[in-house]
């Protein structure tokens, strides 16, 4: 749901900044899942009078305007239909940026123009570019159009939760917010339209009203408004609609929305000269659809129906779906004169299964299937017609058509201040409970005992509860002994009469939530927490380790903490190595078990032995765990490491696709989308890598001047070492030691951030072309992001070719560049640019030469 803030503040005073409104809404239970500013404009789009229009000679739609902004006369040459004189509009002055378009004073055709009158698109209101902005004639000129149309305005996209529709209006919003402010003034919604009907038009002797299904329909509320005019929706409003997701169609549907969006009840507007009745005026007939019955609905489908359906009809036909669409046979078009103004309440598990069952999502749907109030049929009523009567002009006739059968009794909660002490912790006197509650419109009736029934005898004298006559809510007034033996578990209670659009509210716990919302959840003591046993943050990154790992098809293994002494000497490490330096332990039960592992990799290598010597060649394994290093003090370093090993094909045999074995390529992916996955984006690349690997084939991932990996492929007379016989095997052995310590400490400080999806379509472009041979991919791939890095969404290295048709000391590199622009379409020739000024900078850095 879309909330503007600029609307909120018709209902609630407040002095509180975007932030502290969105934490306000967020710790009282509505999420904010985000924040946007709507309609930017700058002080140089300001109001003007359109003095004189004459058409330009050599075109049929263009014509040369005098604007008067009430400092000065600037011509203007504009093409919009609806420009003529005396009209008030808004002009963009020489200097205005819109986007990335500057607006100049320049000359087309040979005319001079100073500036461009503006449509809803060039402001950025709307798509709607059928002619200029017309405002109202009162308009005073030569003001900033931003300040006359509250702009900019700041936009909150709400998640509401299915069990407060009381949340799905503007007001409900500014009745919880006040309720959570201390210093907020709540303005009255109401609508008093006595005065406004017409006496000599009584609404009963146009239109007859039958709710033949009571238990669907709760109330249905009909007012009919003659003589109205269709026409266009002011400005003001138009924006506000769209601020809040809505699109304008006219004044009487756009009115509809409005009061649906302000009150969260939704309306619908008939056309009353196309409804038909049985006998001498028209009908409205509530009933459940007959068998098979074709209905048209607005979204252009037609809908066969059942009996579980409930529809509105006039006499002959249904003309809409009941609180899910309405019908073409009825719909208010410019034609329309008179209407019928429908506010209801239907069963929100009836919308609910006739939305589901014809696949239809509206806006009204959305509400009634979450249980609206039928008292709140009256009040959306009357504002409609208000505002209809203001805008759209009309009679109103005199009363209402109000079937309400089964109206519902007020429902009274008590709450036990013991009870909310017990539940939360916290303390509340007496008048803190009812100045919070009453805040979100519960009504306070006064104290009482919380037990429903006790014995009226002499010795008892109960005190009603104030205001009330409700002898249920009773208290004992004098101490009798012998009576309190028998009423047992006198408790204390506060009284509260819940408002109708509450249907959350049903039992005392839930009068508990709102008080600890309201009172704030931070405020709520805390016991004395257990001491952490654990590194949480440590503890998620190692899980997500693994299972990245996992669903890449490597297997974990665990070996022994304690390992042969002998063992990582055969890795040929530097003698001032640290791994060299092992712990010993003191009363060893095998020489083969006799100290602690510096490493993972030794161990790992006979664990890949003993699977090749038991027939298996296809081997992907790895090993998450500590080792153990002597640092000369008490404790030992016991970081964690992470080493993988990968012998074989990259896919299993398979009769259509030809296998091809592991290279250097494929564990780079693997290490470095490791890496990615666990939320390093920056690091760069090393050739220092340790002795056991061949360097011509291995490589270092470096982050914040740390060696976080380190990978490629064994050398063969290490693996010999180790008993691994490559030569005969005819398979490398490739490795990677990975410092998952390091990664988790670097990892720990990282706040996940989602961004959105992009609005606009991409651009594909793809360069190829020949670079020297010892420029490394990293560099260039750095390079060519940092070209244009806000529009370059995607990049990638399609090909590396060395040839006969290549020169020695060259390859050739192919990339594929996806760009994306996160406001707007990117053209054909901005593309190029950005593509050419890439060429330039890599001709320049590295004297590449192109390839067709």
């Amino acid at each position: 749901m879309l909330i503007s803030l600029e609307w909120l503040k018709d209902y609630l005073r407040f002095d509180k900044s975007v932030e502290e409104i969105r934490d306000l809404l967020t710790f009282s239970g509505i999420e904010a899942e985000s924040i946007s500013s709507y309609g930017e404009l700058t002080d140089t789009i300001v109001t003007v009078k359109i003095t004189e229009c004459k058409k330009m000679a050599d075109s049929d739609h263009l014509q040369i305007c005098k604007t008067d902004t009430g400092k000065e006369i600037l011509q203007v040459v504009c093409g919009a239909p609806n420009c003529s004189p005396g009209a008030i509009g808004i002009l963009a002055l020489p200097g205005t940026r819109m986007g990335e378009v500057q607006i100049k004073q320049t000359r087309i055709r040979g005319i001079e123009s100073s500036g461009m009158l503006c449509s809803e698109k060039e402001l950025g209101l709307s798509d709607d570019h059928s002619g200029i902005i017309i405002l109202p004639s009162e308009t005073p000129i030569g003001i900033p159009a931003g300040q006359l149309l509250h702009l900019p305005d700041t936009v909150f996209t709400l998640e509401i939760t299915p069990n407060r529709p009381d949340l799905l209006g503007y007001y409900g919003i500014a009745t919880d917010l006040s309720a959570s402010m201390d210093n907020s003034q709540l303005l009255p919604l109401a609508a008093k339209i006595g005065n406004l009907e017409n006496t000599e038009l009584m609404a009963g002797n146009f239109l007859n009203l039958e709710n033949a299904a009571p238990q669907l329909c709760e109330r249905y509320v009909a007012r009919v408004i003659r003589d109205i005019t269709v026409r266009e929706s002011p400005l003001w409003l138009r924006l506000r609609l769209l601020k809040s997701g809505l699109r304008p169609i006219n004044n009487i549907v756009d009115i509809t929305n409005y009061i649906m969006l302000e009150t969260g009840h939704p309306l619908h507007a008939f056309d009353y000269d196309k409804l038909q009745g049985r006998a001498a005026k028209p009908e409205i007939i509530v009933r459940t659809a007959r068998p098979k019955e074709l209905f048209s609905a607005l979204d252009g489908n037609t809908y066969e129906l059942n009996e579980e359906n409930l529809v509105i009809a006039d006499g002959k036909k249904p003309v809409a779906l009941a609180g899910v669409i309405g019908g073409v046979n009825s719909h208010i078009t410019e034609g329309t004169i008179n209407i019928v103004l429908e506010a209801a309440c239907f069963n929100h598990s009836s919308v609910r299964r006739t939305a589901w069952m014809h696949k239809i999502q509206t806006d009204s749907a959305y509400r009634f299937e979450r249980h609206l109030a039928p008292e709140t049929c009256e009040l959306a009523s009357c504002r409609a017609a208000e505002i209809i009567l203001r805008l759209a002009g009309g009679k109103l006739c005199t009363g209402s058509l109000d079937d309400w059968q089964n109206k519902s009794k007020p429902r009274i909660i008590p709450l036990r201040p013991s009870r909310f002490e017990k539940i939360t912790g916290l303390k509340l006197n007496k008048q803190q409970i009812p100045s919070y509650l009453t805040k979100l419109g519960l009504q306070y009736l006064g104290e009482g005992c919380y037990k429903k029934e006790y014995p009226q005898s002499s010795e008892t004298i109960p005190r009603i509860v104030q205001d009330l006559d409700h002898t249920l809510y009773s208290e004992i007034a004098n101490d009798v002994t012998d009576q309190l033996n028998v009423i047992d578990s006198i408790e204390e209670a506060l009284y509260f009469q819940i408002p109708p659009k509450r249907i959350d509210l049903l039992r005392e716990v839930d009068l508990v939530e709102e008080l600890a919302r309201l009172h704030g959840m931070d405020n709520v003591p805390q016991k004395t927490r257990a001491s952490s046993i654990m590194d949480r943050h440590e503890t998620l990154i190692q899980r997500k380790a693994a299972d990245y790992l996992v669903h890449k098809g490597l297997q974990e293994i665990i070996n022994l903490s304690l390992a042969d002494p002998d063992l990582i000497g055969r890795l040929n490490l530097d003698s001032a190595d640290k791994r060299l330096n092992q712990i010993s332990l003191l009363n060893p039960q095998n020489v083969n078990l006799s100290v602690l592992r510096t490493s993972l990799i030794p161990q790992m290598l006979i664990t890949a032995l003993y699977n090749l010597n038991h027939g298996s060649r296809q081997i992907k394994i790895f090993e998450l765990n500590k080792v153990f290093l002597e640092n000369g003090a008490i404790p030992k370093q016991e970081p964690k490491r992470l080493s993988l090993l990968i012998m074989g094909n990259t896919t299993e045999l398979n009769w259509k696709i030809k296998a091809a074995a592991f290279d250097f390529h494929d564990l780079k992916g693997l290490v470095e989308g490791f890496v990615y996955h666990l939320g390093i984006r920056e690091f760069s690349y090393s050739t220092q890598t340790p002795p056991y690997l061949v360097r011509s084939e291995s490589q270092s991932l470096i982050c914040n001047e740390k060696h976080i990996a380190e990978y490629g492929r064994l050398d063969p007379a290490i693996a010999s070492g180790f008993g691994i016989e490559t030569a005969e095997l005819k398979q490398n052995v490739w490795l990677a030691d990975i410092d998952f310590a390091a990664i988790t400490e670097i990892t720990r400080s990282q706040v996940l951030k989602y961004e959105p999806m992009a609005k606009y379509p991409s651009v594909e472009r793809d360069i190829s072309f020949l670079i020297k041979s010892g420029v490394d991919h990293s560099m260039v791939f750095e390079c060519i992001i940092n070209t244009s890095p806000h529009t370059i969404s995607d990049l990638t290295l399609t090909d590396e070719y060395r040839g006969k048709q290549i020169p020695q000391g060259f390859r050739s590199l192919t990339y594929r560049i996806v760009f994306n622009h996160p406001e707007k379409t990117l053209t054909d020739a901005e593309v190029d640019t950005i593509v050419e000024s890439m060429i330039d900078i890599l001709k320049l850095k590295w004297d590449i030469q192109l390839r067709s």
